[in-house]
Formats: structure tokens, sequence, C-alpha cells
């Protein structure tokens, strides 16, 4: 390290991950100068990240199988990433997304002596629990985001810090009256989630049109490729409806219910007071196994935070647009949603991006 400046190594290969970054980070260069290299999107760029010359779609595949099938690629990008990290003398490396591909980096970091740092948990708690032994021996911190995790990672006696998620900080939208005229259909940014759900939720479009022809979906799209996509589709289906990149929060915030593919678009959405529909599918092998592993009650984040079903999940062979039509007609006249969004905010206010960065100076 620099006398004057701290050199991160980062790892985001997901647009959440890459905000979670950018806020610590945020908090970080506010108490030392920071140079910053690894895998980063808009948000981390923005700060000058430096990075690889690597192809990192390979990093966002999903499930048991397509990681397997693309295991020679993403171990020889893994290499090529430590390489260059070490190469610029990082003093603390941060993993976000991607758990398996960073625990590699863990491993060789913190062999090198290398602060080692976890932003965002492995689902540890939830499935593979033995995982906790890795992580306690090559991970120094993991910051949480949820409750449920830091009591997991205390109970396994592994150091771990509730930061809380940022989605605390924004603005109580459910407290406003919408129109019942919008729903949000988040489809998600894979491109497998868009093969394997999107139609479902078009069909669920299609039906409630039927019934109703004044509704309208607003669609955020992760890129204008994908924009391009659902327009397509959109407009064979001949419904009402808005999509634009960037839009996510827009939408949100003008819909009092959203139906959302399973991850992080289901917290943001009930933050934003749009009340989520849960839906996961994969493929028939792919569920067979996780299905087998997942030692979770519930799949959605809302749910596992406010350790109850107060959102519907429609997983797999139930996941149907009559399934959707009838989550939504229930969840429309749900008297205790409001009380379920308000608690769900409450509950992911941690200890904030700033004590974790005040950690993380003083421990390098």
């Amino acid at each position: 390290m620099s006398i004057n400046t701290l050199n991160v190594g980062i790892i985001a290969t997901e647009h959440s991950g890459d905000l979670l970054g950018h806020a610590l980070l945020t908090e970080i260069r506010k108490i030392s100068n920071v140079a910053i290299y690894g895998i980063g999107l808009e948000k981390l760029a923005s700060l000058g990240l430096s990075s690889p010359n690597v192809e990192t779609h390979y990093l966002n595949v999903m499930g048991i199988i397509d990681p397997i099938r693309n295991l020679s690629k993403i171990l020889t990008i893994r290499k090529k990433v430590i390489d260059f990290l070490l190469s610029n003398q990082i003093d603390i490396f941060i993993g976000i997304d991607a758990p398996d591909f960073n625990m590699g980096i863990h491993k060789i970091m913190h062999s090198k002596g290398i602060r080692t740092i976890q932003l965002v948990s492995p689902s540890v708690w939830a499935w593979r629990q033995n995982r906790i032994k890795k992580i306690k021996k090559y991970i120094d911190c993991t910051l949480c985001l949820f409750p449920f995790e830091k009591q997991f990672y205390d109970a396994s006696n592994t150091q771990a810090i509730f930061v809380g998620h940022p989605f605390s900080n924004i603005e109580d939208f459910y407290q406003q009256e919408k129109s019942d005229e919008f729903i949000a259909l988040l489809p998600g940014s894979r491109e497998s989630e868009l093969v394997n759900i999107f139609p479902i939720m078009l069909e669920f479009a299609k039906k409630i049109s039927a019934k109703d022809s004044s509704k309208h979906f607003l669609i955020p799209a992760a890129s204008v490729k994908q924009k391009n996509f659902i327009i397509d589709l959109c407009n064979k289906a001949l419904i009402k409806f808005t999509c634009d990149v960037d839009s996510m929060r827009d939408f949100l915030v003008k819909s009092n219910i959203a139906v959302v593919t399973s991850g992080t678009a289901t917290l943001e959405a009930a933050c934003y007071g749009s009340s989520p529909i849960i839906c996961y599918k994969t493929s028939r092998l792919n569920y067979a196994i996780l299905s087998r592993l997942n030692k979770a009650p519930f799949i959605g984040l809302p749910n596992l935070i406010l350790n109850k079903l107060a959102f519907p999940e429609l997983i797999q062979d139930n996941l149907t647009a009559e399934k959707i039509l009838e989550s939504y007609h229930k969840l429309s006249f749900d008297q205790q949603k409001k009380e379920s969004l308000t608690q769900l905010k409450s509950a992911i206010k941690g200890e904030g991006f700033s004590k974790a960065a005040s950690y993380i100076i003083s421990s390098k």
C-alpha cells in the first residue's frame, strides 16, 4: 500500500452488486484515498475502476448445470483476475456477488496476507451450509445485508457485521395512493429468466387485460437489447405497456403490485411500496437438485426477512398465468400488506456502510 492510497480489489458482476460496491467504496473514500481494481459495472466504473480484459458474462450463469458447462471458461477468468489483482498489489479484496467464483479469490488473497471482505453473504443459511467452514477460514469479515444472516454467522462464531440494506433508505412510497391501472412486470436481467419466466408473466398480462382493458404494464429492462426483445413480445401480445431501460424506480413507484422474478428485485419492489408476487422457475434438472439442497422456508427475500409468507411465492410448476392472476386478486384485497411493507423497511436497517468502512480501514 502506498502512503496515501488504499488499493482495493473488488468483484461485482451484477447490477445490484455494483450498487452495493459503490455505496461501500463511497464511504471508504470519505476516510482514505482509494484505487480500485477488479470487475464491476457502471457505478464502480464511475469511481475509477480499473479492470482486466475478461468476458464477465460467464460469471452470471445460475443453478447447477450451467456453471458446470462453463467451468473451464470460469476458471480461466478467475486465474486472470487473480493475476491482475496481485500485479496491482491490492491491500484488501472485497467480493460481492458470484460467491463460488469469489471464494477461490478469497483463498488466494488470504494466503498472501491480503485482508478479505465479503459484501453480501452467500446463501449459506439456505443451502450448502458446510460452506461456512471455508468462509470462516478464508474471509476475515462478511458484511450482511439482512438480520437473519447475522444471526446465522453469530451461531457459527464467524466474524460478520450487519450493515443493513440501502433499500431501507428509500422514501416511504407505500404511504402514497397509487393507481390500480399500473402493474409492474420485472422479469429479471438474465437470459434464462426471460426465457423461463417472462412468457408466463406475459400470459398473465393478456388474461387480466381481457377482463380489464385499462391495465397498463410497466416493464423495466436491464439493457437496450433486453428492451427490444421485450417490446417485440409485448407488441405481439397486444397489451398496453411501457418498457424502458433504467426505469425500475419510476415504474415501481407507480404500481401497487409487481410480478417479480425471485431475487433482489423482490425486496426493491416492496421497499418502493409495490407488493411483490414472487416468481421462480428454472430447468427441471436444476430444480430437482436445488430443491433438495435448499433448507430455507421461503425463496423471496421479503418473506425471509419477515419470517412469514407475507407475499405470494409461485415456484416451478406452480408458476402459471392463472396462479399469478389469482395471487394478484388476493393481494389487491390484502389489508395487511402495508403493515408488512412497513415492517420490512424497519427490519433491513443495520449499522450502515460507514461502520463497515471504518472496520475495513482500521483492520487493513
